[in-house]
């Protein structure tokens, strides 16, 4: 055997063929989420996820990016409450403030002294 192919260094073909494969051998796939897959995640239809696109003009309500329907929907933890759409940089921004921001006055001292 060869040294494994990237999935991302892959052709299409060889894209198709792999998917065939799986699919005859039963396997099932794993994906990144598909927006049908919303309205379980997030209680929420795919029809409203859409309405919230069209509302932020398909932007990211932090950086302002157009990321049309590749917007990530972001909601508080605590009270499972969705706040908005975000690109998914702002929304791992946003998670890791949530969660240390304890650290952002280190930081800034450590931005400083560079």
């Amino acid at each position: 055997m060869g040294k494994p192919v990237k999935w991302i260094d892959m052709t299409p073909e060889e894209k198709d063929d792999v998917r065939e494969r799986l699919d005859k051998a039963g396997i099932p796939r794993l994906g990144r989420k598909t927006h049908t897959q919303i309205p379980t995640t997030y209680d929420i239809s795919t029809d409203e996820y859409y309405r919230m696109v069209d509302k932020q003009n398909g932007k990211c309500l932090i950086c302002n990016t157009f990321m049309g329907n590749k917007l990530v929907v972001d909601h508080d933890h605590n009270i499972n409450k969705i706040r908005g759409l975000l690109c998914k940089r702002c929304n791992i921004l946003v998670g890791m403030i949530e969660k240390f921001s304890f650290l952002i006055p280190e930081v800034r001292k450590y931005l400083k002294k560079r």
